[in-house]
């Protein structure tokens, strides 16, 4: 896909390149989860720094609830895995004894997923491996929900529960600033296989943060400008330069 020469982008907070007016292959698995993982990375590393480290997880299904030690947050199955990391069980497939109230956010996914003809969202047991894990398909599923979700992983006896989780501090998503963005790119980008141009107006799509492009480059202005050199392989552009100016 080509990159723009020239032109601004205005943005709302929270919206993102899975809006149906922007320029993105929904049917392109590699694109929805390059569309997700920043968002989901941020609020992640949030959570685990102010709410689920070191604390005792414990999910109450039957409440609709997880617990972080005393503290409670509505909850939904999101999928089971097994315990050798090979099968994964969207809970729309209802893998787990829950209310029905539980399986919401899956349903939505499987919405997703049927319609823009993606199998990894829209078939209820997935083969894991071979470029798909479960942690990418529990990033998709709480990236593209608009209810502002995170995830964790249940250990259970024969197999083990991936829960999402919403109604948290505000704090867990706020906008991040020109370092956390650098240093997030800087991250993702070697350990991930995503594509870079979807991955980066994605997020800055969800950050509320207005953009640019200039001729193969994006000023991001956060706090500080923060500027992107992109070049094309193959026709997929990836940033090779990045500063904060």
């Amino acid at each position: 896909m080509a990159l723009p020469s020239t032109g601004k982008v205005s943005v709302e907070p929270h919206t993102f390149l899975l809006d149906e007016s922007k320029e993105i292959t929904r049917s392109s698995w590699k694109q929805v989860y390059s569309a997700c993982l920043g968002k989901v990375v941020s609020a992640q590393a949030t959570y685990h720094r102010h709410i689920g480290g070191g604390k005792k997880v414990e999910p109450s299904f039957f409440d609709g609830k997880i617990f972080f030690d005393s503290k409670n947050y509505p909850a939904q199955v999101l999928a089971t895995i097994s315990k050798d990391r090979t099968d994964w069980t969207w809970g729309y497939e209802k893998p787990v004894a829950a209310p029905d109230s539980c399986f919401e956010l899956a349903r939505e996914i499987k919405g997703f997923g049927t319609s823009w003809n993606l199998p990894p969202l829209k078939q209820g047991v997935q083969k894991l491996g071979k470029g798909l894990s479960g942690e990418q398909l529990a990033v998709a599923a709480c990236g593209l929900s608009k209810g502002f979700y995170c995830y964790t992983k249940v250990e259970e006896k024969d197999y083990d529960i991936y829960v999402a989780f919403n109604k948290l501090p505000p704090e867990v998503f706020r906008p991040i600033n020109a370092e956390m963005f650098f240093a997030l790119a800087a991250r993702c980008f070697p350990m991930f296989n995503v594509e870079h141009r979807v991955f980066v107006e994605s997020l800055l799509q969800w950050n509320g943060t207005p953009y640019e492009w200039k001729v193969k480059k994006i000023v991001a202005h956060l706090d500080e400008d923060v500027e992107m050199t992109f070049q094309e392989e193959e026709g997929v552009p990836s940033v090779f330069a990045m500063k904060i100016v």
